[in-house]
């Protein structure tokens, strides 16, 4: 990582830590998912004893068909989930990204 390449990282975390200060603390991780940007992503897995507890608000839909679709909450940035779906695309070209300001 370059010495600019950390700048800009050190300033995107900084102005994602401000963002996340002013949302209510979580009571658990469920919580936290539901902050993703990303529907797709949005899948827990506990453990339960001998089974697993499955945490996922949105389904598989999405998983299964490939599609990237933004989760519109409150601590939501476009420009975040344009960075990161971008990624995800160069990473997996056969994704379909839907645009942040879809639903």
């Amino acid at each position: 990582m370059t010495e600019s390449e950390f700048v800009v990282h050190v300033l995107a975390n900084r102005t994602n830590a401000e963002i996340l200060a002013r949302l209510p603390a979580l009571a658990c991780a469920t919580e936290g998912i539901d902050r993703f940007l990303m529907r797709n992503a949005m899948v827990g897995i506990k453990p339960n004893g001998p089974d697993f507890d499955v945490y996922a608000p949105h389904g598989f839909g999405d998983i299964a068909a490939k599609v990237v679709r933004p989760n519109k909450t409150a601590n939501f940035q476009a420009a975040r989930y344009r960075e990161k779906a971008a990624r995800w695309k160069a990473l997996w070209p056969s994704l379909t990204v839907l645009s942040a300001n879809d639903a």
